[in-house]
Parts: C-alpha cells; sequence; structure tokens
C-alpha cells in the first residue's frame, strides 16, 4: 500500500472516531454551557484558582435562590384572572343556606367561601403556616384574619372541599367531623400547619385506615374515637362529592380560592381579600 492511501487510511480512521466522539463531546460542551449559563445568571464570580466543588457550588446555588425567594409572590395552583370572578347572588344565597359546614351568622354583610385542600401547601400557607410563611416576606396569610372576624361576629365563612393536591381526602373528612362538635377551627389550625400537615400530606393521604394518625394528633380538641368513628363510617364521604360540584359550579379549579360574598379575590394575600370586604363594607 502506498503512503498517500495509508495516510488516507488514517483520515478515515480519524473521521470515524470523531463521529463516534461527536455525540459525547456534544453532551459535555451543553453541560458546560448550561453550568456556565446558571453561574453567570447568578452573578457569581469565581476566583480562577478556586477549587469548585460540589459543596461550593452547592452553596452558591442555595444563596442565589435565597436571594430571589423573596421576590416570589404565593400564588394559588391556578393563578387569579386579571377581571374578578363573580357569582350570583342566588348562588351565593344558595350557599348560604345548604352548605354544610358552614361559620357564622348566614345574614351576615360579609361572607367568605373558601375552596380549599389541606393537603395544598398553598392552603397550609394562607393557614399561617410559620415555617412557610419565613420564605415570603410581607405576606400576610388569609385565614387567620377571617377567623377573627367570623369570630367576631362581623363576618360568616364557608369551607368547601376541592382536590387539587390530591391528599386532603381523609383529612377533609375530619373538617367535616371536627365541625360536628364545635371545634373546626381548632381542628382546622392544628391539621393545616406544621406537623399536622406534613401527617396529612406525607403519612395519612387518602388512607382512611390511617385517620388515627390525625384523630390521635387532635385528641386534646375531640374525642379521637369519635374522629375515627366519623370518618371511617363515610359519613361525610358524599358531601366532598357536593364539595367538588359546588367548586364546578362556581368555575374554581385551584387552591385556596377565596370569595367575598360574590367576588372572588385576586390572591390569597389578605391584603386582596381586604380590598373585598372594604368594598363590600361600603
Amino acid at each position: 500500500m502506498s503512503k498517500s492511501k495509508n495516510n488516507q487510511a488514517k483520515l478515515n480512521q480519524q473521521d470515524e472516531i470523531l463521529n463516534i466522539l461527536l455525540v459525547p463531546i456534544s453532551i459535555v460542551l451543553a453541560g458546560v454551557l448550561i453550568t456556565a449559563s446558571i453561574l453567570y445568571s447568578a452573578n457569581v464570580i469565581l476566583e480562577r484558582d478556586q477549587l469548585v466543588t460540589k459543596t461550593t457550588l452547592r452553596k452558591v446555588l442555595q444563596e442565589e435562590l435565597s436571594k430571589n425567594q423573596a421576590n416570589i409572590a404565593p400564588q394559588p395552583t391556578v393563578q387569579a384572572p386579571s377581571q374578578p370572578v363573580t357569582v350570583s347572588e342566588d348562588t351565593l344565597n344558595n350557599l348560604k343556606s345548604t352548605h354544610v359546614l358552614f361559620l357564622g351568622d348566614r345574614n351576615s354583610k360579609i361572607h367568605f367561601t373558601e375552596f380549599a385542600d389541606p393537603s395544598c401547601p398553598f392552603c397550609s400557607l394562607a393557614s399561617g403556616d410559620p415555617a412557610k410563611l419565613a420564605s415570603y416576606p410581607g405576606y400576610t396569610p388569609p385565614i387567620p384574619e377571617i377567623e377573627k372576624l367570623v369570630k367576631d361576629g362581623k363576618a360568616s365563612y364557608a369551607w368547601v372541599y376541592l382536590p387539587t393536591h390530591g391528599n386532603g381526602e381523609v383529612a377533609a373528612q375530619v373538617f367535616y367531623c371536627a365541625y360536628e362538635k364545635g371545634v373546626f377551627w381548632e381542628v382546622h389550625n392544628k391539621l393545616m400547619v406544621g406537623d399536622g400537615y406534613n401527617k396529612v400530606e406525607y403519612e395519612v393521604r387518602n388512607d382512611v385506615n390511617k385517620v388515627n394518625i390525625l384523630s390521635d394528633y387532635i385528641k386534646d380538641i375531640v374525642d379521637p374515637e369519635f374522629i375515627n368513628q366519623c370518618v371511617k363510617s363515610g359519613k361525610y364521604k358524599e358531601q366532598l362529592n357536593k364539595d367538588m360540584a359546588l367548586a364546578n359550579q362556581w368555575s374554581v379549579s385551584g387552591t385556596p380560592t377565596i370569595y367575598v360574598n360574590v367576588e372572588q379575590a385576586q390572591s390569597a394575600n389578605f391584603a386582596d381579600v381586604q380590598a373585598l370586604i372594604s368594598k363590600y363594607q361600603n
């Protein structure tokens, strides 16, 4: 074989090797570009002789995430529309006269309707979970404020179950059972935040046979045997279906969604709820 043929064979062999390596090289280069983009967007300048380890990189990213976290406004699972969503007066009056979980005077000038899921993290935030509030400076949870108004006789309130996050069915039944005993707020407030929320979301989920985990957690408020029997009997199972039908009637698809009288608040921040309260008080 001539020297030129040998050279050509070597070139062909190099081309084949390059073709084989092209894909993994491209992947590596893409990874490098993505990493560079992340570091650049985070405005992080690493010294040339600094050793970049997993620990240092994780620290950089966590710092940047922490800086931006405060700028993230809490939103429901489906963002409220730019234009107010309303229901008819007849629709509201029907809810006020028939809905089971209702607190306060049904003739109150101000009425709140909350569509919620006990396994919804933003519902937990709206209920005032301290651990979650730490990440949202400037945010005022609306549910504690609504509770005060209802207890002071200044408003009425209806709680409606809407399973947007999928693990709150048992807890929703516990709420109805607790309401039957006159301790809705006490049980709601204990199960919607901290360890209570974690038990709902991660331990019990929708397993009726695990209701004892919740009933034992709230035993200082209500008899656990009553809660166990009430939930396992399925007494309020059909009520949850009625709640979901009501949410569909009101065109609600995200949680938490809060109505003040016939009008939906623009967000689950008490500032937006307060704006509607002021509107309907005048």
